[in-house]
């Protein structure tokens, strides 16, 4: 082995360069770092190199004309693995262990040679492995392979070999004496050429095969008792019966009882498995495949030995019969919808379950379905257009897959839309006048604080459907606007409330929502006199900001002064309630106070509240009913009277102002003492439910705190001081997050500090944290405020 070794253990490689205007001295200097001379390897990482070559490789060199390589061989032994490493595999198998064993068999398992050097790590699939066994013999060396005397041994070559999900290859060696000691150990191996090269064996590892237990044949052989039929599906049948050991069993299945020549075999040599038999309730299983779905089938079984090479049989067995099932239905197809509609067509679209169907849409005007009509697309469509629909018309519609048996699945969602109006229904309603406008006009008035939009008829005619009005009076060019005017022509109104359409009007911190019928008023109608065409009627509806109208205390929100008028040419009324109410939202603009909405009455000239109130789950708008125009506003009920006189009061009202609170008290207390219960109970209740509390002691979330690791104990409930606040909210954020924080860089320090708590002031000051890191004195007490101040920074990095 050694001998093909020395003849490539060195190789000098000497380059001549042809060029000129070029220093020889100065390039060559170069050529180290340039050439990076390697051994070639082929496609599956092994180097090229047999007993009388060498293939080598290197970066080629400008302006280098030619090459002259030179070989020299050498007598001194050199490390064969640093010339190559993986030519032959000198490193010994590892990992080699025994998994199971039975009466003939030992399934061993040990870790492949990979490739060197390459990731992930992938098995070398040039090397073949010589399993070596032989039985074991007292003064054997188990320990030092080497000296293992292999002559002896059985060898059973793999050269195609499985690895199992663990990374380790698993082999069963057969054919072995029951009740015998063997010894294994395994060998890598590879070939180059002619020659054989071997690793080091691996650690020897012995099993014992178990004793063989022979069943005597029966003298008799037992009829086969308790056959029964466990399950259907629609082709097959589960059986089982009493299990009777070392016979075999015949099957038989018939769909006529009566008929005697009607009997099949399903199988006529079944010996149960291990896997196929309940030693606990002593069955055993077999199941009958290929057989028709819905179909009523007769079973029985016998039981045989085989002895002087003739089948003895039992009796058969009392018959049993069970029907199989119907072939299953298909499955539903997903995603049903809609992708267009108009007034008298829909398309629908779809996504498949599973490939080879037809689908049936079925589509009605009402949602029991009677009088439905039904069509069929083709197999594998995901898009149908039906046709022939009335205008105007509510319908809904369900989709099924259908299997070639004509069987169908179970419907999709119920889906339900209204088809478009037909706008030949307004011809000769109203004045035929052809609409050249855009669907919107806006116009801004600096000088008189106005914005008006107008919904025009051309709106109506593109959008004959359900999908409410936007109104959006936020985008605006002028900041003087504090008037927001819509603007709807007599006849447009009459359509849109027979579009039953809905409007949603954008307004700097407020919505409103409402159906066109909540301004269809019947005031409008006495403006129609006689001669005067509908479409010189308009009705405006007019949201206006009245903060410096109305001197409301303490408002966190716009003061909006809603007025409902309508005009003709010559004549404006205004209008004092809605036949509908109108739905008003309004901003909160503090959502960590407790705030309630007012609503002007202008009858009684004083601020009352709205009926049915109802506060968003963040607390950051309310929502209520109009029934009459007026002014509406949101008031401050109360607040944390104490924050501005915090010397954190900014980070204070900055974390009230991110994050709710569900704490309805005047003042925070914020020069009181926190204790470590307090502050526990407040970061669960945090983690919990999103939101802020008090300082008081929770008892089921002092619990939880020391079961996250928070807090060390239940008991303790000492005031805390500044570092340990700091520890304590640190830990928070690393369990809250699942981010812990590396502090190793850091430098900075306080020498007065507890050493337990040094790390968590490192990593709070690395966080930005610590905001009073120059001042910061550990042992001063933590008060609410400082509590909080700090809390803010942890919150703001979440």
């Amino acid at each position: 082995m050694y001998k093909n070794m020395k003849r490539i253990a060195s190789i000098v490689l000497l380059i001549l360069f042809l060029f000129s205007y070029f220093n020889l001295q100065s390039f060559s200097q170069t050529l180290s770092t340039s050439l990076n001379v390697t051994v070639q390897r082929d496609n599956s990482g092994v180097y090229k190199i047999t007993k009388n070559s060498i293939s080598i490789i290197w970066n080629a060199i400008e302006d280098a004309v030619s090459y002259e390589v030179y070989a020299a061989s050498s007598n001194s032994q050199v490390d064969f693995q640093t010339v190559s490493e993986n030519i032959i595999p000198t490193i010994a198998i590892t990992l080699l262990s025994v998994v199971y064993t039975t009466y003939d068999s030992v399934i061993l398992s040990w870790q492949p040679v990979t490739i060197a050097g390459v990731q992930p790590p992938t098995v070398d699939r040039s090397i073949f492995y010589e399993v070596n066994f032989a039985v074991y013999q007292d003064g054997m060396d188990i320990t030092n392979p080497e000296n293992l005397d292999i002559a002896g041994f059985q060898k059973i070559i793999l050269s195609d070999y499985q690895v199992d999900q663990s990374g380790k290859i698993v082999f069963r060696v057969s054919s072995l004496l029951p009740n015998t000691r063997y010894v294994f150990f395994v060998r890598a191996v590879r070939k180059i050429d002619s020659s054989t090269y071997y690793s080091l064996p691996s650690n020897v590892v012995m099993a014992t095969t178990l004793i063989k237990y022979e069943v005597p044949l029966p003298s008799t052989v037992p009829v086969v008792e308790n056959l029964s039929v466990v399950t259907t599906t629609y082709n097959s049948a589960l059986l089982s019966w009493s299990y009777i050991e070392n016979v075999y069993f015949e099957i038989q299945v018939s769909e006529d009882i009566k008929n005697a020549n009607a009997w099949q075999v399903a199988s006529d040599s079944f010996k149960p498995s291990i896997k196929e038999v309940d030693y606990t309730t002593g069955l055993c299983y077999f199941t009958v495949q290929n057989l028709k779905p819905d179909t009523l089938y007769y079973f029985r079984v016998r039981a045989y030995i085989i002895k002087d090479n003739q089948k003895v049989y039992s009796d058969f067995s009392s018959p049993v019969f069970a029907r199989t099932q119907k072939v299953p239905p298909p499955k539903t197809p997903i995603a049903f919808g809609i992708k267009e509609y108009g007034k008298d067509y829909a398309v629908f679209v779809w996504e498949i379950a599973e490939t080879g169907r037809k689908y049936v849409i079925e589509i009605a005007d009402n949602i029991s379905f009677s009088n439905s009509k039904k069509y069929t697309t083709d197999t594998d469509a995901t898009e149908y257009k039906v046709t022939g629909l009335k205008p105007n018309t509510r319908y809904w519609a369900r989709l099924f897959a259908m299997a070639s048996d004509g069987q169908l699945s179970q419907s999709t969602e119920i889906i339900s839309f209204v088809t478009k109006k037909d706008v030949s229904e307004y011809t000769g309603v109203f004045d035929a006048i052809q609409d050249t406008t855009p669907p919107f006009i806006t116009a801004e008035d600096p000088v008189s604080g106005r914005m008006i939009i107008e919904i025009t008829y051309r709106y109506v005619n593109e959008s004959l459907d359900s999908k409410p009005v936007l109104i959006d009076f936020t985008k605006r060019t002028s900041s003087s606007i504090f008037q927001f005017v819509i603007k709807i022509r007599y006849d447009v109104l009459k359509a849109l409330v027979k579009l039953n359409k809905d409007c949603i009007v954008t307004l700097d911190g407020a919505t409103s929502q409402f159906n066109f019928a909540a301004i269809d008023s019947s005031d409008i109608d006495k403006l129609t006199v006689f001669g005067v065409s509908p479409s010189s009627i308009y009705t405006e509806l007019t949201f206006i900001r009245a903060s410096d109208k109305y001197n409301v205390k303490d408002a966190i929100s716009e003061v909006y002064d809603i007025r409902y008028t309508a005009s003709n040419l010559t004549k404006q009324v205004g209008i004092s309630y809605f036949p509908m109410p109108i739905k008003i939202s309004l901003v909160n603009r503090e959502p960590w106070s407790v705030a309630i909405p007012y609503v002007f009455d202008l009858t009684s000239l004083s601020w009352k509240e709205p009926e049915n109130a109802e506060f968003a789950s963040d607390n950051k708008s309310v929502t209520f009913n109009l029934q009459t125009p007026q002014a509406t506003v949101i008031v401050r009920k109360s607040f944390y009277r104490d924050i501005i006189s915090s010397s954190y009061a900014t980070k204070l009202y900055n974390l009230f102002k991110t994050i709710a609170s569900d704490d309805t008290s005047d003042t925070i207390g914020i020069k009181n003492s926190v204790s470590k219960q307090e502050l526990a109970s407040f970061l669960v209740y945090f983690a919990e439910k999103k939101r802020l509390y008090r300082f008081e002691i929770i008892d089921d979330y002092v619990k939880k705190a020391y079961k996250a690791g928070i807090i060390e104990n239940t008991q303790d409930n000492s005031i805390l001081t500044k570092e340990a606040a700091v520890d304590m909210m640190v830990r928070f954020y690393e369990i809250y997050t699942g981010n812990e924080i590396l502090a190793d860089d850091v430098t900075w320090t306080k020498l007065s500090a507890d050493s337990k708590y040094i790390l968590s002031l490192k990593k709070a000051y690395k966080m930005g944290w610590l905001f009073d890191h120059v001042t910061f004195n550990p042992k001063e007490t933590a008060t609410r405020e400082y509590v909080l101040a700090f809390f803010y920074h942890v919150v703001s990095s979440m």
